[in-house]
């Protein structure tokens, strides 16, 4: 009796360390195994062997999922940040850390669930015990009874079944052992994310500061450039509309001269006009004169060609 007893207060001792490492465990599970009755027969240790492969079902598959959450997440390189990827690297360790809270206290609530389960089985031993004493009493008055028997058989078998938890329990302690473990990784792990995520929000924060500084040195460049190009345009114009002006006043000058010239042009066409109307008049009346001294000539040649024949005949005689 001494044995259970000790063993009782070393699972109490195990809960409350528990409870002071990982929290109190969830109401509901405490109170699945709350609501069992204390004077529920265990019958041949059946309750006890159905839990155990579970145990190790549920401890090998959380094993393979921390060993598969455990692995390190790319790091992020600051050279180059690229925020699309700092936020899917944000997403997913968010959902690990979800998952592995979750774990976690699917866990929490396996640890008191089974811790309520030998405080259930640890009240069945005292009934049983005192059940046997009582029996012990009785036969030792001189009143043998066969339950007895059947009383050291379920005794044995509690034993075993003790046995049996305590094996679990060695495996459930070396399980909150990995997970202290894996507790401290992911709290580092946190740490070492929360540090990039510090870093990678002042990254993004000097990057929007330079981006803000850059936008308003683009946007005074601008600025600049229009003033400037403002400036060209209105010295252009203005340039352009002295030329103009200089232009018209040159072509009305020219205009002008060219008027007068024209004018003087005329004049002179006009006069020559005259001069070769008056010079076509004095030609036809040298022409007039030259065909009458023509005409003279021409009747003097004959009456000289008339008297020389008649002075040959006056000779010829």
């Amino acid at each position: 009796m001494s044995s259970y007893t000790l063993l009782y207060y070393y699972y109490l001792h195990t809960s409350t360390s528990y409870r002071r490492t990982f929290g109190s465990p969830h109401p509901i599970a405490m109170s699945s195994y709350s609501s069992v009755p204390s004077h529920m027969p265990l019958s041949g240790g059946r309750y006890m062997r159905s839990l155990s492969p579970v145990v190790a079902s549920r401890s090998s598959s959380y094993h393979q999922q921390r060993s598969r959450s455990s692995t390190q997440p790319p790091r992020l390189s600051y050279d180059k940040v690229d925020f699309t990827l700092a936020e899917a690297i944000n997403q997913e360790f968010l959902t690990t850390r979800s998952n592995e809270k979750a774990e976690l206290q699917e866990l929490n609530d396996r640890f008191a669930s089974f811790i309520e389960k030998v405080r259930y089985l640890e009240q069945q031993n005292s009934a049983l015990q005192m059940e046997i004493n009582q029996y012990k009493g009785q036969q030792q008055h001189g009143q043998p009874n066969r339950a007895s028997e059947l009383f050291q058989d379920e005794l044995r078998e509690m034993r075993r079944q003790m046995d049996a938890i305590g094996k679990e329990r060695d495996q459930y302690q070396l399980e909150r052992d990995n997970l202290a473990e894996d507790l401290a990784l992911l709290k580092q792990r946190l740490d070492e994310e929360a540090q990039k995520r510090a870093d990678a929000e002042n990254n993004l924060a000097a990057f929007r500061k330079s981006a803000k500084r850059n936008t308003d040195a683009l946007r005074q460049a601008k600025q600049e450039a229009n003033e400037s190009r403002r400036k060209v345009l209105h010295t252009c114009l203005c340039y352009c509309l002295f030329q103009n002006e200089a232009l018209l006043r040159q072509m009305r000058e020219m205009e002008d001269q060219f008027g007068n010239e024209i004018a003087n042009y005329q004049d002179n066409v006009g006069r020559l006009e005259d001069e070769i109307r008056h010079l076509k008049e004095e030609m036809a009346r040298h022409l007039r004169e030259y065909q009458d001294l023509l005409n003279v000539k021409m009747a003097l040649d004959i009456e000289i060609a008339t008297y020389r024949k008649l002075l040959e005949g006056e000779e010829n005689r």
